[in-house]
């Protein structure tokens, strides 16, 4: 798991968004096209990622940050689908199914266990088990909710957010919808230390202004 997690770093260093400047303080990059009306933080996560499973099972980041930040601050995580072919897009389906009926934290670290550990999610049909298991929801309210105009609708703004920003790696933090945490800048030499800076640079970039975008 160590050399994985070693790999995923140096393939987040090198493929940064095509559309970001790096800071001089290297630990966020700038878009240059603000996103708008989102979020305060974006998440961009895959269960199909060895480093988003590490962050999650080990570190429990997104926890950290929820409880370290103001509860004011809006947090939105989004399952990205250019890894995986057809099953980075029915994981996409079923984290946006997840979130709309509130068990997206039931489900995540089995997903996770189940798709990189055990592999036994595979497919739409696997896929389906494992979720009504977990979140034991019938068989029609599955189909519903597999179905609902609203889901995909999200699905489609978050593909059209991804494209814009050329969206190529996660794990992928993006903060008032312009900075990138540069996943190379986080200190990795302890459990603390990972959460601390993580939680540092969000802090810092949610105070910013909006005078930060680039030309």
């Amino acid at each position: 798991m160590k050399k994985i997690l070693m790999i995923i770093i140096l393939i987040s260093s090198i493929f940064n968004t095509a559309h970001a400047k790096t800071t001089e303080q290297n630990t966020y990059s700038i878009l240059k096209k603000k996103i708008e009306n989102a979020p305060q933080i974006i998440e961009f996560f895959s269960f199909l990622c060895p480093h988003c499973y590490f962050l999650e099972k080990k570190y429990h980041l997104n926890y950290h940050i929820k409880k370290q930040i103001s509860n004011s601050i809006k947090i939105v995580r989004y399952h990205v689908n250019f890894l995986g072919g057809e099953l980075g897009n029915l994981l996409t389906h079923i984290w946006e199914i997840s979130k709309m009926i509130k068990l997206e934290e039931k489900v995540l670290i089995p997903i996770f266990e189940k798709v990189q550990k055990t592999k036994t999610i595979k497919n739409f049909h696997t896929l389906k088990n494992e979720f009504l298991k977990l979140t034991n929801i019938n068989e029609k309210e599955f189909q519903f909710l597999w179905n609902n105009f609203v889901i995909k609708s999200i699905i489609y703004n978050q593909e059209i957010t991804q494209q814009q920003i050329n969206l190529n790696y996660v794990p992928c933090i993006i903060i008032n919808g312009k900075y990138i945490i540069n996943n190379e800048s986080i200190n990795y030499t302890s459990l603390q230390n990972t959460i601390n800076t993580y939680i540092n640079i969000i802090k810092t970039l949610l105070k910013k202004n909006n005078t930060d975008i680039s030309s």
